[in-house]
């Protein structure tokens, strides 16, 4: 966020910009899907799930809620993660009005506030028991990461190797003797590893980046429909005749390759289309209001209050 964010710092209208950004691109597939869960439920009673109102209205809208065998997942059980990541972008939102280093600073500091009031007051409420988690800590890493991308991104292949290298060992350490909270234990490691796949002047090129770049663009698709993939691939697995014990391999390949190719599918016939529908509309209003204030003026005699084209205004718009 902080990297692709960059045009927003220190701008009046960074914000409500960075929000709507955030709205389309996660909002519409997860809506999407958590439909098709609940449809689903409901056409289907013998698979035994039932939703309350409220748990519903809460997994619809980002809000942790538990089950009623006490874990806390909405209808779309691995959405948990937009939990935190939709507070975090609420948070995040709230400090653009400063440049990026302070905005970041500011975001920071919020957030190891938020977890110290939660391990001060203990609060029963579950809302504010996942959203004081220490997880969200994890979030100033990645800012940190962000800041420091511009000034390290080409690094020579033998540091990129070295960080990759520090995050195992880490990994390893924590895992076999230290156990500590996730956030430290697994946090730092994986912000190691990020930094290493990312911080070099890599130049990808051929079919086989072309076809990861694809998987890359339905990743999205693929984190909300992964689960439902699975066992409808499982369940065709077993009405076809196929061992998948027996054939384990034969399954897995079959299963994630279906698996990739339905996220794919869902990317170019329905997010991409629908992202950049909704973007069109956000983009026309700022335009829209321009037009319409030039005219204003020119018929006042300004002439050059006039926008010299519909390209300049979308682009101020920050799409």
């Amino acid at each position: 966020m902080v990297y692709s964010s960059a045009q927003l710092f220190g701008r009046s209208d960074g914000p409500a910009q960075f929000l709507a950004r955030r709205a389309i691109r996660i909002i519409p597939l997860y809506w999407l899907c958590t439909t098709v869960y609940v449809v689903i439920a409901a056409a289907i009673p013998s698979l035994g799930v039932h939703y309350s109102s409220e748990f519903l209205a809460k997994s619809y809208f980002f809000i942790p809620i538990s089950r009623p065998d006490g874990s806390v997942y909405p209808v779309v059980g691995q959405g948990w993660t937009l939990n935190y990541e939709m507070m975090f972008y609420v948070l995040f939102a709230s400090t653009l009005f400063a440049g990026r280093f302070l905005a970041v600073a500011m975001a920071s500091i919020l957030l190891v506030v938020i977890v110290a009031a939660g391990a001060f007051l203990a609060p029963q409420s579950q809302v504010l028991i996942c959203w004081t988690d220490p997880i969200i800590l994890e979030f100033v890493f990645g800012m940190a990461l962000g800041l420091t991308y511009d000034r390290v991104k080409h690094l020579p292949r033998w540091a990129n190797a070295a960080l990759v290298l520090v995050a195992l060992v880490l990994f390893y350490i924590n895992w076999t003797f230290l156990n500590l909270p996730r956030f430290l234990g697994d946090g730092i490691p994986a912000a190691f590893l990020f930094a290493g796949a990312t911080f070099g002047g890599f130049s990808p090129r051929g079919i086989v980046w072309r076809a990861a770049g694809v998987v890359g663009n339905a990743s999205y698709a693929l984190y909300l429909f992964h689960a439902f993939f699975i066992h409808a691939m499982v369940y065709l697995l077993h009405m076809s005749g196929i061992d998948i014990e027996a054939h384990r391999f034969l399954s897995v390949t079959i299963t994630v390759g279906a698996s990739v190719a339905s996220a794919a599918a869902i990317f170019y016939v329905i997010e991409r289309p629908v992202t950049r529908v909704l973007r069109w509309i956000v983009e026309r209003r700022p335009i829209t209001t321009a037009v319409s204030a030039g005219t204003r003026h020119a018929r006042r005699g300004d002439p050059q209050a006039l926008p010299k084209t519909d390209r300049s205004a979308s682009t101020q718009a920050g799409f």
